[in-house]
């Protein structure tokens, strides 16, 4: 929800001294007689201010406000770094070292209560005292044994390549799609390059695949049409997901669900096509075009709507031991990071040359392309359990967990 009122706020926010004139511009109510000079020379300074004010409110409530989660992470103890506190450390390891050599012990519980005091312990007290000690000890041996790691050239099972492999084609066309969207959005209607002898921009020629041209939004309209993503997201994610994923799983529609990004890439340019109530140059507009602009919305955030939440579930169960559970998620966000951002500069240059050849939909039906790919190497991915390999020592002790659990009765049956 938070992501499509800032969509929707950074397109009201773009080039407010000529979008509201009355507010930013030449005698305005803020402008004075000139106007606000930094808003007229950087028209996109004020979305790109408002995005920095919240990453910044992010990362105050991440640093005070979240807690470390991973097993073994010791916190860094601030005082430690006191000079005071530094210097009493010092002073006491220069007194210990002159005053070296025996000292009075203080006196213990066990010789309160032992030979030392003249009283006598019966062997029954004895042996409780020795059986609880022993207990002890093995109990903070359990506690205190470190946890082993599998090495990494062992974490590079089959079902962790497929899933890297099906989440960096994901992020691939969803990155992709982002950047292509706001493009034919934004892009002039009847793009065709070059001019008349008149001056006047050439028709361009329409076929099948041969079309050129988006829809010319402006930038309000563009983030209407970008907030339309989240709000659709919204609905999707709280009415149709929690009930698909109950009743057919997470396999079944996470496969699923990648069927449908192929077919909304490769309708996504024909809105182009659909009739619109302005005549070119000016903005597409109509109820027909944004029909158009809500089924292909509707199609691809339906599918990312299941595929993402299965994406991140998929790669935690994928890792093949407990240890390595953090090395996992830090491949997958590399990954995920990577392909992210090879993908909206790769589709970017594809729309920008077929676009000067008069094919608007030839990027589309790229991205469309590698879409299918990752549908078909999704069902190479199964859902692991997280600990797929045991290492030395793991065996016995799930054996004996298995006989706490199933407790005295079975584990009386097992041994007769």
């Amino acid at each position: 929800m938070l992501i499509s009122v800032t969509t929707v706020l950074s397109g009201l926010l773009a080039d407010p001294f000529i979008s509201y004139p009355h507010l930013f511009g030449p005698n305005s109510t803020f402008g004075g007689a000139e106007g606000i000079a930094w808003m007229k020379n950087h028209p996109y300074a004020a979305p790109n201010l408002l995005c920095s004010l919240l990453l910044v409110i992010e990362a105050l409530l991440c640093t005070f406000f979240l807690d470390e989660t991973l097993k073994g992470f010791t916190e860094v103890d601030v005082a430690a770094f006191n000079p005071v506190t530094i210097a009493r450390g010092i002073w006491s390891r220069l007194t210990e070292a002159k005053n070296k050599g025996y000292k009075l012990v203080g006196e213990t519980a066990m010789a309160r209560r032992g030979l030392l005091s003249g009283r006598e312990e019966g062997s029954i007290e004895l042996d409780r005292i020795a059986d609880a000690n022993e207990l002890r000890e093995r109990q903070d041996s359990h506690a205190t044994r470190p946890m082993q790691r599998l090495p990494f050239r062992r974490v590079w099972t089959p079902n962790v390549c497929w899933t890297l492999l099906s989440i960096a084609i994901f992020d691939f066309h969803m990155g992709a799609f982002s950047t292509l969207w706001i493009l034919f959005l934004s892009t002039s209607r009847e793009f065709v390059p070059g001019n008349s002898t008149d001056g006047k921009p050439q028709k361009q020629e329409r076929g099948a695949f041969k079309f050129g041209g988006g829809l010319a939004f402006p930038p309000p309209t563009i983030g209407l049409a970008m907030a339309i993503i989240g709000f659709v997201g919204i609905i999707l994610q709280f009415v149709l997901y929690p009930r698909a994923n109950a009743r057919f799983g997470l396999m079944r529609c996470f496969r699923s669900s990648l069927f449908l990004f192929p077919l909304a890439y490769f309708l996504a340019p024909y809105i182009a096509l659909m009739p619109s109530d302005s005549a070119s140059p000016a903005p597409a507009s109509g109820f027909w075009i944004w029909l158009g602009i809500g089924g292909v919305v509707l199609l691809q955030v339906a599918a990312r709507t299941f595929a993402l939440p299965a994406s991140i579930l998929l790669l935690n169960n994928s890792s093949p031991h407990p240890s390595v559970l953090a090395t996992i998620h830090g491949l997958g966000q590399a990954d995920s990071a990577a392909f992210r951002t090879i993908g909206p500069i790769l589709s970017a240059s594809w729309y920008g040359t077929w676009l000067e050849r008069g094919v608007v939909g030839m990027a589309w039906w790229y991205v469309a392309a590698i879409s299918a790919l990752g549908t078909a190497a999704s069902f190479k991915v199964r859902n692991g359990n997280g600990h797929e390999i045991l290492l030395p020592g793991e065996e016995e002790r799930a054996d004996e967990q298995g006989q706490v659990s199933r407790g005295p009765a079975a584990a009386e049956s097992t041994r007769k």
